[in-house]
């Protein structure tokens, strides 16, 4: 493994410290009659239901949303520390454990600001569903599979960052959070793609290529089931649309919405194709 390489992000979390603790003003609430998301995220954009929904719904689907949006960020980030202190004193990744540390720090920092945002201007957080991730596999397997959970995650919510950090008609607050998780996931994901590399190119040795191709699809599976998670049937209810679920099926089978999914995975993708070459030519 890159020793110089994760020295060098443990060394750029250091000069990056903040307390988030002591570094964020609350406002004491946020005005219902702006955007809370910026329109071009919301699950209904570029669709029919667009169209149909009034700017009132459209306000009140943005509030939900970004708590809907938050709330999946603060339980997968809950996941993601957990698997990465499984691995902590692990031998395998002695080169990376010091960068461990930060990620954990600025992990929890993160699943902090999102679940106080949820509680404070939303009052709840939404449960997440993800894949069931079937039977274990061999250990370094399952190592391989926690990195590239975690990079997806990371990846997906660095899309939303990058575009909400800088949109002057989202809130001050929501802005903020934003900026901050974009600067802090630049690093992990920094981290995953190095680490996953090493590890693929590890299980290459040792394994069969079905093996090699499998984790290469599991990768598109945690894509998708990532991207479901967006389409909140509770998330309908709230803004006071009928027929919740029948309306996920509708917009996640929209092409427009199919166009925003491409856009939102392309550089998952493409580091993908790098990985695992093979699932292409197939």
């Amino acid at each position: 493994m890159s020793d110089n390489f994760y020295q060098r992000l443990s060394e750029n979390s250091k000069s990056k410290f903040y307390n988030v603790f002591a570094e964020i003003t609350w406002p004491e609430k946020i005005d219902h009659q702006t955007y809370w998301m910026s329109p071009e995220l919301l699950s209904v954009d570029g669709t029919a239901q667009s169209d149909a929904l009034s700017e009132e719904q459209k306000l009140s689907l943005s509030r939900w949303e970004l708590v809907n949006l938050f709330g999946f960020f603060t339980q997968g980030e809950a996941n993601l520390i957990r698997n990465v202190l499984l691995r902590l004193h692990n031998p395998s990744f002695r080169q990376v454990q010091n960068y461990f540390y930060h990620f954990i720090d600025e992990e929890n920092k993160h699943m902090w600001f999102f679940k106080e945002f949820c509680l404070r201007y939303a009052g709840k957080i939404y449960p997440v569903k993800l894949i069931d991730l079937g039977q274990k596999e061999e250990q370094d397997v399952e190592d391989v599979k926690s990195f590239m959970r975690i990079l997806i995650i990371e990846e997906m919510g660095d899309y939303f960052n990058v575009v909400m950090k800088e949109d002057e008609r989202l809130p001050k607050i929501v802005r903020t959070i934003n900026h901050q998780h974009h600067l802090d996931e630049s690093r992990h994901i920094a981290m995953g793609r190095e680490l996953i590399s090493e590890l693929v190119q590890q299980l290459r040795q040792c394994h069969s290529q079905d093996k090699i191709s499998a984790l290469g699809r599991f990768m598109d599976d945690y894509m998708k089931s990532c991207i479901e998670n967006l389409y909140n049937p509770y998330v309908y209810q709230d803004v006071g649309l009928h027929d919740g679920y029948d309306l996920r099926e509708q917009l996640l089978a929209d092409p427009a919405r199919l166009e925003l999914h491409e856009k939102i995975w392309q550089r998952t993708k493409a580091f993908q194709r790098k990985l695992f070459p093979e699932l292409a030519e197939a």
